[in-house]
């Protein structure tokens, strides 16, 4: 088998079904296969996978419902997947044509690789701040490391267990953390740009602020095991053009429009301030 695309699944049922229809269109054109992976869903999700998978032998649903999070959920999927070579990619985002005949390929040249998030397609103009010119390399920590975004991302499997997958102790940052785990191993993260995934923010404000809280507790929690391990980490006022662009759009927040922007970087920001006072490890 040419490649498994694992698809973590948390109450996706309203967006799982167009990331199916994505894969569907190039999964039958190999030999490959999809592994959703439900994650203590409440919802429809697992009903929807499991009646397409009774017509689509490409299709296969796993249950990982021992621990919640996302890390444990691919690695459940990984542990269930029949190819060397893995693939991963979410729920609640859409991969562009031809992304899996790209992982295929990319895997041939790299240990580890991911690719472009595209941010216009699912999302209005003010979905989040991630906006700008599409990138030509792996997104980086802070210029430090380049690390593989969890949602766009395939590695070989021998790379992945000699790694020893995701940490499921964290709830963001996991592909980070592997990434920076990949680094001290000396593998180096592949970027290519011919993997493409529609990225889909979160809509309401309060799901942005939970979501960019979870990331500041997790990048501050990176910067402590560079520290750790002996490595140069980030300087203290590393995200100051953060706080800079928050103090001049706040006001933003109080008309509606701009305001899911503002949730994310206010909650990602209290997530720095969180993890800072936590660890001993600065970084704001």
């Amino acid at each position: 088998m040419e490649l498994s695309v694992v698809v973590p699944a948390f109450n996706a049922a309203e967006t799982i079904g167009e990331q199916l229809e994505a894969l569907a269109a190039q999964i039958t054109q190999l030999d490959a296969e999809v592994v959703v992976v439900d994650n203590r869903s409440t919802d429809a999700t697992a009903d929807i996978v499991r009646r397409r998978a009774a017509t689509a032998p490409w299709l296969r649903l796993v249950s990982a419902p021992d621990r919640a999070g996302p890390g444990h959920a691919r690695n459940v999927g990984v542990a269930h997947a029949r190819a060397d070579r893995i693939a991963f990619c979410d729920s609640d985002d859409i991969v562009a044509d031809g992304w899996v005949r790209t992982m295929v390929d990319s895997l041939g040249r790299h240990e580890l690789v991911t690719g472009l998030l595209e941010l216009d397609e699912l999302n209005d103009s003010d979905g989040g701040t991630q906006r700008g010119s599409p990138r030509t390399d792996a997104a980086s920590y802070y210029g430090l490391f380049p690390y593989v975004a969890s949602g766009n991302c395939a590695v070989r499997r021998t790379t992945f267990e000699g790694l020893g997958g995701f940490d499921e102790d964290l709830d963001a940052c996991e592909d980070i953390e592997l990434s920076l785990r990949a680094r001290l191993a000396g593998i180096v993260v592949g970027f290519d740009p011919a993997a493409i995934v529609h990225y889909r923010y979160r809509h309401r404000p309060s799901e942005l602020f939970r979501q960019g809280r979870s990331y500041g507790r997790g990048r501050v929690d990176i910067a402590r095991r560079m520290k750790l391990a002996g490595l140069e980490r980030p300087s203290w006022y590393a995200g100051w053009k953060s706080w800079l662009w928050l103090a001049v759009n706040a006001p933003r927040a109080a008309t509606g429009r701009g305001r899911r922007a503002v949730a994310w970087v206010a909650g990602n920001r209290l997530g720095h301030l969180e993890a800072s006072v936590r660890t001993g490890v600065v970084l704001l």
